[in-house]
């Protein structure tokens, strides 16, 4: 699924983007999902034994924690962490 995010979001960092995020903004959190929706099914495709269906279960439960309770993200640290 592609998503096509406004330039001035893709300037942003993603602690930036977390807080528009918590403030309701939808495109902010289509830009997080652009820069890191791969990368997170990789990271759990690797490490559930290449199971592709747990991978995506995984990946669509931490995006929607974050669509859940966006204010939990701590602004203190780094997002891609």
């Amino acid at each position: 699924m592609a998503y096509h995010t406004p330039p001035i979001y893709r300037k942003l960092s993603d602690e930036e983007l977390m807080s528009y995020v918590a403030k309701g903004k939808e495109k902010a959190f289509a830009e997080l999902y652009r820069r890191y929706g791969k990368k997170m099914l990789f990271f759990f495709y690797q490490r559930l034994y290449q199971d592709k269906e747990r991978a995506e279960d995984f990946s669509q439960d931490l995006f929607l924690k974050i669509i859940e309770d966006p204010t939990a993200f701590n602004t203190d640290r780094k997002f891609s962490t």
